[in-house]
């Protein structure tokens, strides 16, 4: 994980590990956080099938996406306070397309049926 700014520097390494267990018959995957010299080793999670993904939301705190047990959920790390703030399940239905959403509610609330293509919209990214 990189700091923000035009001189990145790393702050934190982010760790899966793979623990095969004393018979050799199971994997028990954890996942991990270190100082960016690779000390200070703190587990977050245990139980993972696998890291989705992260996305650093200022200098010390990051988002870590991952699955455990089929469910997608998301960590909320402090790097700083070595503190794990939430670990949360993602949802589904927040997950569903704008035009999903609206649809559902207006099938809610008026009956009508479900539309089965999207209302097609662009916009120019700057």
């Amino acid at each position: 994980m990189n700091g923000t700014g035009p001189e990145r520097k790393t702050i934190a390494i982010l760790f899966e590990i793979d623990q095969a267990s004393g018979d050799g018959t199971t994997h028990r995957r954890r996942l991990a956080i270190s100082s960016p010299v690779g000390r200070q080793l703190t587990t977050i999670t245990d139980q993972i099938d696998g890291v989705l993904g992260h996305h650093q939301l200022a200098d010390q705190s990051v988002l870590i996406f991952y699955v455990s047990g089929g469910v997608a959920k998301v960590i909320d790390y402090d790097i700083a306070g070595r503190a794990t703030r939430s670990n949360v399940k993602l949802s589904a239905t927040e997950c569903r397309p704008r035009w999903q959403r609206r649809a559902a509610r207006q099938q809610k609330n008026v009956g009508a049926p479900f539309p089965s293509q999207p209302k097609r919209s662009t916009r120019k990214i700057t």
